[in-house]
């Protein structure tokens, strides 16, 4: 309530100072500044040499990058999948979950369920793929340790699907239904594929051109629909496969039956 009450206060503040905010413009504008926020918050946590080097003493080299890799993904899910949506929701209190494609819609279950089958597998394809090549195998898994215990191996898929879950919900809902009221579909879709994009730059530039086909196919899939499921679930289709083949295929890792 306090936090409603500032906001009010300060958007009070602004039409008295001649600086006009309706609805449109903040469905448009709350879920991109709360976007750019809790992704530099995810950002510069996972780069932070003072996180690393605490987890590096408490846990060794190993123990410590592997706390590192399944915190970041777990913090990005939070960072990404609730503070845009809570910030938009003191602005918007009776916004509910189904409004940003968090539903099951029974009209589109089936062409849902055939297209995740679909897509699903051509992922699983490309991914296997893509996975023998030299630069996927130099950051690709993330989790650079010689002997996978299968409990590691289970943990990092489970960090993968929650923090795609909290990633999608952001990316194909917060930021995208909000746009497409306020400002059409095919400028929401714009900036989406900008954002999606721009977080696609520190893993190179061919990372950033495969995201900006794929941002406009799933931003399209999700409005046809209206939920996230299959940009969710064909983006974990992807990342599980990309890891575990390119775990397959490196020469110096292995999967092991002891616990970590």
């Amino acid at each position: 309530m306090l936090i409603k009450s500032n906001l009010s206060l300060i958007m009070s503040s602004l039409m008295d100072s001649g600086i006009h905010i309706n609805d449109q413009l903040l469905k448009a504008g709350i879920p991109v500044v709360a976007g750019l926020i809790a992704y530099m918050i995810y950002w510069f946590a996972q780069e932070s040499d003072r996180i690393k080097e605490k987890l590096m003493r408490k846990f060794g080299e190993e123990g410590g990058s592997v706390k590192l890799i399944l915190g970041a993904k777990y913090l990005g899910a939070i960072t990404l999948g609730i503070l845009p949506f809570m910030a938009y929701r003191i602005a918007f209190p009776d916004t509910s979950l189904k409004e940003f494609g968090v539903w099951l819609n029974n009209e589109t279950a089936l062409m849902s369920l055939l297209l995740i089958i679909g897509l699903g597998g051509i992922m699983v394809l490309v991914g296997s793929m893509l996975s023998k090549s030299p630069n996927v195998l130099a950051k690709q898994p993330e989790i650079r340790i010689k002997e996978w215990p299968r409990s590691l191996l289970f943990y990092n898929l489970l960090a993968w699907a929650v923090y795609l879950l909290g990633y999608e919900f952001f990316f194909r809902g917060v930021l995208l239904f909000p746009l497409v009221e306020s400002i059409g579909m095919w400028p929401a879709i714009g900036v989406n594929v900008i954002f999606y994009a721009g977080v696609h730059i520190p893993k190179g530039a061919d990372e950033v051109l495969a995201a900006v086909p794929l941002a406009i196919v799933l931003c399209l899939l999700t409005v046809k629909t209206g939920t996230i499921w299959i940009a969710y679930f064909v983006h974990v289709a992807m990342a599980w496969t990309v890891t575990l083949s390119a775990l397959k295929h490196q020469a110096n890792m292995r999967i092991i039956n002891s616990k970590r």
